[in-house]
């Protein structure tokens, strides 16, 4: 295979097992956007028996039937909630469970029978009832009331959020309903309240902050094939726009993974791929479908051999610094060219 990320099916299982422990909640597993490229449906059977993840969550619609149609089991929760009467139709025959979020999402499915959860906007500016309305609240299909937290490390604005979607809470004066709002980077803040954590980033294996108290290890592994080793001159340019001049004579391996695969093109020049621990230090213009690198002397690496873009040691976490964004971006950026596999 020419590119393949493998799932570590024992990180992943660790990191659900060791949030649970760490806060005593069920899980709702957040697998929106390719369970942030790392594949969702892949994700989804490891979990699918797990007893700590109780549910899991998607963007929309299609996600949630991609889950349905691999045979997943476990309630599914769509954060983007319902936004036509298609969308309706497609909720009774899956079984799924919209977040609604306004007045027309909800005008659209209280008389359908369909459950549902509540979207609360405490302070996100995005999604959500600013307040509770009495309709929705004393509506026997409402099985959930959630909220987002805007900015999780500015802890004042946090608690505002918190003790905003608190009071709401109480004033909603109804036993056996789902209470949520953390997600991993706000598992710092109260739970006593809450029934249920949602949690993305942190189960596969990246911490959202670098004092994240829970130990979680990465989930994965992308590797790539080499598929060209080529001896160039000293003065010798690489790849496109001539950005990277060969300073002596070196030998310069293609890998079989580009833009189109996720290496961002901030990376040239910046980013190493690695080789059983030795780096093989990026060159030239990452390509659509390929990407350069400069062997060291020393280095046996031959046709065929896979090299990592990212591992365990070697983590979106890092990559992301370099290039000045989030980890959340990069892992998304994964391509559907790359083959998923559980190992």
């Amino acid at each position: 295979m020419r590119i393949v990320l493998e799932l570590l099916k024992e990180n992943i299982l660790n990191n659900v097992s060791q949030i649970y422990n760490h806060v005593n909640k069920p899980i709702v597993a957040v697998v929106k956007a390719n369970a942030y490229g790392m594949g969702s449906v892949e994700i989804s059977k490891v979990l699918d028996n797990n007893p700590y993840v109780k549910s899991f969550a998607v963007a929309c619609i299609e996600e949630a039937i991609e889950l349905r149609e691999a045979n997943i089991k476990k309630p599914i929760l769509v954060l983007g909630g319902v936004l036509d009467q298609e969308d309706v139709e497609y909720l009774k025959h899956y079984k799924l469970t919209p977040v609604v979020s306004s007045a027309y999402q909800f005008d659209m499915i209280k008389d359908t029978g369909i459950d549902f959860h509540l979207k609360l906007d405490t302070g996100m500016g995005r999604l959500g009832f600013f307040e509770l309305q009495e309709d929705i609240a004393r509506h026997p299909n409402l099985k959930g009331i959630m909220t987002h937290l805007a900015s999780p490390l500015d802890k004042e604005y946090s608690a505002f959020q918190i003790q905003k979607f608190k009071n709401i809470v109480k004033s909603l004066k109804r036993n056996s309903i789902e209470i949520h709002y953390q997600s991993s980077a706000g598992l710092m803040y109260e739970k006593d309240f809450t029934t249920a954590i949602r949690i993305g980033l942190a189960m596969y294996g990246e911490k959202p902050y670098d004092s994240f108290e829970i130990s979680i290890k990465p989930i994965y592994r992308v590797k790539a094939k080499v598929i060209s080793l080529k001896n160039f001159k000293k003065g010798d340019k690489i790849s496109y726009g001539g950005t990277y001049t060969l300073s002596k004579d070196a030998t310069i391996g293609v890998v079989s993974m580009g833009y189109a695969d996720g290496i961002p093109k901030s990376l040239a020049n910046k980013w190493h791929f690695d080789f059983n621990g030795a780096k093989l230090p990026m060159v030239g213009a990452v390509t659509m479908d390929m990407t350069m690198f400069e062997l060291p002397e020393g280095i046996n690496v031959k046709i065929g051999d896979y090299v990592d873009f990212v591992n365990e040691q070697h983590t979106f976490s890092m990559a992301s610094k370099i290039v000045k964004t989030i980890p959340y971006e990069l892992m998304c950026r994964i391509g559907k060219r790359v083959k998923r596999v559980v190992v």
